[in-house]
């Protein structure tokens, strides 16, 4: 057996994984070069692996070996697709990129035009040796603005000249005329991107001219006209055909500001809170829905002390609705319908509507029909839906109110800055599936005629459909290649006592029809039951390798395995777990994380296999199956450790599958990661002075989790950072003066976390701005005359508990990673509204 010796280099926010290994386990000499498992990143936003990148764009590739000491550069362009002696070649897809410079540790090369979408594999070679293949992924536009001093966030790399400033970015599609790979733009005809160019500056658009760059491969130059509006700190929204950059500063500000807009004397309690998506502090507010179906609505430019009563009345079709108001993805502005609603709501709301934007009064439009819905069709444009049959779209733009035929509406997605991970469900989409294959009954006979999964696209014109004898617990299963109308042209066997694995179902909550857990769809009446609430066995497709897993178990209990079928002709075949290991079958959800960077499926694995909801749900390690080899393995946690399998105890990040234990209830002293690259894992240890945490959440951006510290109660000790990639945890303790804190979001292009801190006994709140780079803490001041923000933290009534009539105060604050902003409604110590504030993040 050959040693592998594992040890990791650290910089500023990635971390090489360097291997020493010999040449019968990795194939290439000692003195070979290596490249990291995730050490291929999108050069100008600096996002760890597995990162994506537009053809045509900058990366940097990491390792070992990779270049002689002193680093060779290309002197020319078009760059060389080989460079330096030995020669050192990169090959993306087995197509030569060309390369600006090789050190040790870093390669810098273009990514071909040439190269098609989706992921691909990159060998590096340096004379007749060759790295292991590492995977990223390509797109046509990925839009990417450099920043200062290659950070990946805060202020963008730029110059200014007058009014203009100018900025360096790559990955913004195709260009007219061409540009050859390897080459700069032309000099005598410049070379612009074909997809629109947008550009806003704190929210308020601006000019923007986007050139292919003469003297520098694969970059734009980027000239925005500064809005009047524009401060240092402001947020720079780049946009081309849709596709957002990353977002940039303009400039940087040494601390953060804030502003303070009273509300007036007399105004209603505010329950609905609007903010605009890019507009800093520009807010639409309202007071609770009276009878006639109109809110008490109120509109606010903090930065500017400007409050603005609605005189008109505006409304929605839902009454439960705290707002009436509709943000633009992606703009400034504002839209509601103009009351009274319609009586029947089932046909529309209104035929008029109001527009608020920051840079122009008030606008009403008319429109052709009464309309139903307001959303958001993105590039800061409203969708509206007009009643009819059947209903139609139309967008409009609020810089002008001219209404367009078309538009697709996207429902939410304005504002707000989460930052939560998330895993890889299975059982796949229904998208481009027949409907009538959702409902459809497919006997194979032998009493085999429930369909447990959802149905996938086998091959032209067909579809793969499982089948059982039970949709709880069945005996026996098939796989059916059946035609759009459900008609069987083909079955596959199981392998000898294999079946699906069918998870456990929660309990429904009282009421059933769309209640949760009750399967309804959300808004239909009980009864009418969502036609994918019965496909509950959990199936992956994979379409690189043609092949589809099922996680299933044997009849009897005493197995559980992958069991792989071709896409095509083959037999099923099944990769068994080890004697006495089980997928952790006591979650309600039993999920599995695509590891993208080693082509791998993982779940989380128990030393039983009873299906049964448990909380916590025990789990020992993890299991996994390689979709190149059609191989499974398990590795075990570090010391007989045990995490719960249960709902956000469980995630994935980047690759990194993580899991917390159960030390008392719903805390956890342990954090468990496996590493879908390396696949090892390892435990975090608690930073002194902090026995649990709780309330996890991941930063994609950092490969990190944090949650609350805790010794007594949640968020008394302060927050911890696990840092994945380091494998190390530090405190974020809760300042002097405090008695909990309580994560609000992260805002991940300034690379802050954002808190509220509240004092002892209630008696007060305060936003804390934690720098998640440096560890420095900055408490935002309140107003004079404000002691709470958001909102007020409840309080029993005076007769007790259940008093009849005690109404709880709405959480009224936004925290825009967009804009880099935090919003909120303020209150006295009295508990009564005073005002609303805005923060600007530096």
């Amino acid at each position: 057996m050959t040693a592998i010796v594992l040890y990791r280099v650290m910089s500023k926010f990635q971390l090489v994984l360097g291997i020493i290994c010999v040449t019968n386990v990795w194939g290439q000499a000692p003195n070979g070069p290596v490249v990291s498992p995730r050490g291929v990143i999108n050069a100008f936003t600096q996002a760890p692996a597995p990162t994506t990148v537009a053809s045509g764009g900058l990366i940097w590739i990491k390792g070992l070996n990779l270049g002689p000491v002193d680093t060779v550069t290309a002197t020319d362009t078009p760059w060389p697709t080989s460079i330096g002696d030995p020669a050192i070649q990169v090959m993306i897809n087995n197509r030569l990129a060309p390369i600006y410079s090789a050190s040790p540790s870093k390669i810098v090369a273009q990514v071909p035009y040439e190269v098609t979408n989706g992921q691909v594999t990159l060998i590096v070679k340096r004379g007749d040796v060759q790295s292991r293949p590492v995977r990223f992924n390509v797109v046509n536009i990925f839009s990417s603005v450099k920043t200062a001093d290659d950070a990946g966030y805060g202020a963008a790399d730029m110059s200014t000249s007058g009014n203009t400033i100018l900025m360096r970015a790559s990955g913004l599609g195709p260009v007219t005329p061409n540009v050859p790979t390897g080459t700069a733009g032309p000099k005598d005809t410049l070379a612009a991107p074909r997809g629109a160019a947008r550009a806003l500056v704190g929210g308020a658009l601006a000019d923007v001219r986007v050139t292919a760059s003469t003297d520098r491969v694969g970059e734009f130059d980027v000239a925005v006209d500064l809005p009047a509006t524009a401060l240092p700190g402001d947020v720079i929204t780049l946009q081309i055909a849709n596709n957002t950059a990353n977002r940039t500063l303009y400039q940087r500000i040494s601390e953060p500001s804030v502003s303070y807009l009273a509300i007036p004397t007399g105004t209603p309690d505010l329950r609905g809170f609007t903010s605009s998506d890019l507009r800093p502090g520009y807010l639409g507010l309202a007071a609770a829905r009276a009878d006639d179906g109109c809110y008490p609505s109120f509109v606010a430019d903090v930065a500017n002390k400007i409050w603005n009563k609605i005189d008109s009345c505006l409304t929605t079709a839902n009454r439960n609705q705290a707002s009436p108001f509709t943000a633009a993805n992606e703009g400034n502005a504002l839209a509601a319908f103009v009351g009274p609603p319609a009586a029947d709501a089932s046909t529309g709301v209104s035929n008029k509507l109001a527009l608020y934007n920051p840079a122009k009064l008030a606008m009403s439009v008319d429109l052709p029909a009464t309309a139903a819905l307001i959303g958001s069709a993105g590039r800061g444009e409203f969708s509206v839906i007009i009643g009819g049959t059947p209903p139609s779209a139309k967008t409009l733009d609020p810089e002008t109110g001219e209404l367009k035929d078309g538009g697709a509406v996207v429902i939410g997605g304005a504002g707000g800055g989460g930052f939560g991970g998330g895993g890889f469900g299975g059982g796949g989409g229904a998208g481009g599936i027949p409907v009538a294959l959702l409902t459809a009954v497919i006997d194979l006979g032998d009493g085999i005629k429930e369909t447990i999964a959802t149905p996938f696209a086998f091959a032209a014109g067909t579809y793969g459909v499982l089948v059982a004898d039970n949709a709880e617990k069945p005996t026996k299963a098939k796989l059916a290649i059946v035609d759009a109308t459900g008609k069987v042209q083909a079955t596959r066997d199981f392998p000898s006592g294999y079946v699906p694995l069918i998870p456990a179902v929660q309990p429904a909550a009282p009421g059933g029809g769309g209640g949760p857990g009750g399967g309804g769809i959300p808004g239909l009446p009980g009864g009418i039951v969502n036609p994918l609430a019965r496909f509950r066995a959990v199936a992956v497709l994979d379409a690189t390798s043609r092949s589809y897993v099922v996680i299933s178990g044997t009849t009897d209990g005493s197995a559980h395995g992958f069991v792989s079928f071709p896409v095509g002709q083959g037999i099923a075949k099944v990769q068994p777990l080890p004697e006495k290991t089980f997928f952790a079958v006591c979650a309600a959800q039993l999920r599995v994380f695509q590891l993208d960077l080693s082509r791998r499926i993982a779940l989380s694995t128990a030393s039983s296999s009873e299906i049964a909801i448990k909380n916590p749900c025990p789990a020992q390690g993890f299991a996994t199956f390689d979709w190149n080899t059609q191989e499974a393995a398990v590795v075990t946690l570090p010391g007989s450790g045990s995490f719960n399998a249960t709902g956000n105890n469980e995630s994935e990040l980047n690759d990194y599958v993580y899991g917390a234990n159960v030390a008392t209830a719903n805390r956890s002293d342990t954090l468990y990661v496996f590493d879908g690259v390396t696949n090892s894992s390892f435990r975090f240890d608690l930073p002194p002075d902090v026995q649990t945490f709780t309330n996890l959440s991941s930063i994609l951006q950092l490969n990190a989790v944090v949650g609350l510290a805790t010794n007594r109660v949640n968020g008394d000790a302060g927050i911890v950072y696990f840092d994945l990639e380091l494998a190390s945890s530090r405190l974020m303790p809760t300042p002097e003066g405090f008695a909990t804190v309580t994560i609000a979001s992260v805002f991940p292009d300034t690379r802050k976390l954002i808190a509220r801190g509240t004092k002892a006994n209630n008696a007060g709140t305060n936003y804390l701005i934690y720098d998640l780079v440096t560890g420095d803490l900055r408490i935002i001041d309140n107003p004079p005359g404000v002691a709470f923000v958001g909102t007020v933290p409840a309080q029993a009534p005076a007769g007790g508990p259940g008093t009849p009539g005690a109404v709880q105060t709405p959480v009224l604050q936004n925290f825009n990673a967009k804009s880099n902003t935090i919003e909120a409604v303020t209150y006295g110590a009295d508990r009564k509204q005073t005002g609303l504030m805005l923060v600007r993040v530096q």
